[in-house]
């Protein structure tokens, strides 16, 4: 059933590859709006397991997420990665703390590094002078482009949720899950 304004394809409608990879992932709604676009899906889940098997601790990594989703007032991604962050290590109440309109200052050093990061790329798409420096010092080269991919791809999830005004599917289909895959 949609949870979506817009109509979701059927199995019927899409390639067998495509109709695969659907059965191979969690049933999130996301996946299935976005193969409306059938050539879209496999590039598309390819990179979110490309993303989720970085060098960024699991950890930061749902903490960037969380607060870019929560600068970007995305309920459908609040929520997914509200129960991904659960699976990842942190509490409810650090969810809490995350995902609130205030400045995130009481994490370790590199946490509240990355809430910056994702509250600037979110809201200028650029970091400050001072925020990349300090990620560049904290941060190698590898684990700086992947906390910077991440962020930026999940700005880009924020914008198709909140353009396609995709709603939460009844269930947690991630309950239990350390990934969207």
């Amino acid at each position: 059933m949609s949870t979506s304004p817009l109509p979701f394809p059927t199995d019927e409608e899409l390639p067998e590859g495509v109709v695969r990879r659907l059965r191979d992932r969690p049933p999130i709604s996301i996946y299935r709006l976005i193969a409306t676009a059938p050539q879209l899906l496999i590039p598309w889940t390819d990179l979110v397991s490309a993303l989720y098997q970085s060098t960024v601790p699991a950890r930061l990594r749902e903490i960037a997420i969380l607060r870019q989703a929560a600068c970007a007032n995305s309920l459908y991604e609040l929520h997914q990665h509200g129960i991904l962050a659960l699976s990842n290590g942190l509490s409810k109440e650090e969810v809490a703390l995350i995902t609130s309109s205030q400045p995130v200052t009481t994490f370790s050093c590199a946490e509240n590094l990355v809430c910056r990061m994702s509250e600037q790329l979110e809201r200028s798409a650029r970091l400050d002078e001072a925020t990349f420096t300090e990620a560049r010092a904290l941060f190698d080269n590898r684990q700086f482009i992947e906390l910077v991919t991440v962020i930026s791809f999940y700005c880009c999830v924020a914008r198709f949720l909140n353009a396609t005004r995709l709603n939460v599917e009844s269930g947690n289909p991630l309950e239990g899950r350390s990934s969207p895959n």
